[in-house]
């Protein structure tokens, strides 16, 4: 529903260079409170892999 004022409907895409040749894109509303800040950014460290924890669970414990 396109009146629903719970509904964001002006959202802005903002781009984000995250690595040499990759270009990711965040579509968030004009209006995002620091709240939704943060819950969003908990949210992508949440999708995050750790290589550090990749090559330490391969037997690399003497580094």
């Amino acid at each position: 529903m396109s009146g629903d004022p719970s509904v964001p409907t002006d959202l802005v895409q903002y781009p984000f260079p995250l690595r040499a040749g990759v270009m990711a894109y965040l579509s968030l509303p004009r209006d995002l409170q620091r709240g939704e800040a943060q819950r969003i950014a908990a949210f992508v460290a949440s999708l995050a892999i750790d290589p550090v924890a990749e090559s330490e669970a391969g037997g690399q414990e003497g580094h």
